[in-house]
């Protein structure tokens, strides 16, 4: 793995629809992750439709729900992209605000390695203080699951 790029960004305020289900964190040996994640994107790309596909900026939104490993996911497009339509979706209200962004490029088979680094190793070094708040994975207008160029932000809020 060459060193990801990392940077702070601000992501802004917005309201979100889609849908959420538990995983165990990708930081466990036990982790669930690549199996749970995968099927709320489908999940997600089947409720929205061609908004799902349109939309230039998806989201993937993760809280710690018990301390110990259990997440919870959210994968979703922003109400907006979606014609303002939650058409059975659950609805969310990010709240935004100061976050440091590491991007994983290439095959999201690999984003479980960027992400370990990312929080093991170079948060830690750096001695950045995450804050309570949502952990994101962002995938924008760079995001293409069939190039090796594709990329996704990893953000912790800072």
């Amino acid at each position: 793995m060459s060193t990801p790029s990392v940077t702070p960004i601000d992501v802004p305020a917005t309201t979100l629809v889609g849908v959420s289900g538990q995983f165990t964190s990708g930081h466990l040996p036990d982790s669930d992750a690549h199996m749970v994640i995968p099927q709320l994107w489908g999940r997600l790309s089947e409720a929205a439709g061609s908004s799902f596909h349109d939309a230039r900026w998806s989201v993937g939104v993760m809280n710690d729900l018990d301390g110990e490993g259990l997440m919870n996911y959210f994968a979703a497009i922003r109400l907006d992209d979606n014609g303002g339509q939650s058409d059975g979706l659950e609805i969310m209200e990010l709240p935004g605000g100061p976050y440091i962004a590491c991007e994983h490029v290439g095959s999201l088979d690999a984003i479980g390695e960027t992400t370990k680094w990312f929080y093991a190793e170079y948060l830690p070094s750096e001695g950045i203080q995450v804050r309570d708040g949502y952990h994101l994975e962002i995938y924008d207008e760079r995001f293409d699951p069939d190039s090796a160029s594709s990329v996704v932000l990893i953000c912790a809020p800072v």
